[in-house]
Formats: structure tokens, C-alpha cells, sequence
């Protein structure tokens, strides 16, 4: 089972998963998760990230670079086609992190920027360079697999494969 479109995951990412199928654990009364749950863990992580993926896609598609869009019409529109209301939140959170969305007039409109020209005045902008950050990446699912099961034994992830700054 592959958890991402690539097969890399983030540690975060990881550790979401390990809680999930800590949970399914918990839901029998079991002292452990065991293949079973990770398994299942995967599954829900997969689903969730293919449902925002989807999200994002229809949004770009539907939202033009430089156009703005009431933040309630497009809830509204998303939820008519059965979208859960905290995915589409999710996606309009994590595209303005990225710097893709800004709120406008109040926080009631939202404005698609063109990234790249976002970027270049926010470089402009600051004479210092951005600060690197460190990730953490999983190599395959089955090194993830192993990773979580030994985590959720009190392990140290010995086959994750990390990357530091």
C-alpha cells in the first residue's frame, strides 16, 4: 500500500499515522497496535491526502491566478459536492502557507496569487536568506511499515532514512 502519490513521507506524517493505529489499538482494547492497525492507519492517512488532493486540484481549476473569490461561496460550493468541511479548510490553510491564497477585505474574500511573483517580492523584500529547514523522510512504505510498528513497540526508527540541515 503506498500512503502519498510519492513514497516518501514526513516524519510528521509518520507520526500521525503511528497515532492512528494507536487509536485502533485503544477501539479493541488492545495493549498494542499491531500490523493490522498500521495497516489500517495507512488506509485512512491515504484516503485523507488523495481527498485534499482532489480539493486542490478542482480549486486551481476553478480559481484563476489574480481572481478573487468569496471564502463562504467556495465552502459552500465544495461541500454541495460532498467535500467534509475540514478538508477544504484544510486545503485553503495549507495554500496560504505556501502563499498560493491571501485573505482580502476583512478575511471574507480570498485572492489567488501567482507564486512566483509572490516569491520574488517576498526575497525582494527580506536581505536576509531564509532559514533551512530540516526534513525527515521515509524511504519506501515498507521501511515506513517497519518504522511505525517498531515505534509503536518503543523503538527507535531505525529504518527511517533522515536528512538534516
Amino acid at each position: 500500500m503506498r500512503c502519498c502519490s510519492s513514497p516518501l513521507l514526513i516524519i510528521r506524517q509518520l507520526e500521525a499515522v503511528v497515532r492512528i493505529a494507536e487509536s485502533l489499538a485503544k477501539m479493541k482494547l488492545q495493549a498494542v497496535a499491531g500490523e493490522e492497525e498500521v495497516d489500517e492507519a495507512l488506509r485512512l492517512f491515504q484516503e485523507d491526502q488523495e481527498m485534499i488532493s482532489r480539493i486542490e486540484k478542482q480549486l486551481k481549476r476553478r480559481f484563476a491566478i489574480g481572481s478573487q473569490v468569496s471564502e463562504h461561496s467556495i465552502i459552500q460550493d465544495f461541500t454541495k459536492q460532498k467535500y467534509p468541511e475540514h478538508a477544504i479548510l484544510k486545503v485553503l490553510h495549507l495554500m496560504m502557507r505556501r502563499g498560493e491564497l491571501q485573505h482580502r477585505m476583512q478575511r471574507k474574500v480570498l485572492y489567488r496569487v501567482n507564486v512566483d511573483t509572490w516569491k520574488s517580492r517576498r526575497a525582494s523584500s527580506t536581505s536576509s536568506s531564509p532559514a533551512t529547514a530540516c526534513s525527515f523522510i521515509l524511504a519506501s512504505d515498507s521501511a515506513m511499515r517497519t518504522t511505525a510498528s517498531s515505534c509503536l513497540q518503543g523503538a527507535a526508527p531505525d529504518a527511517a532514512e533522515t536528512r538534516g540541515c
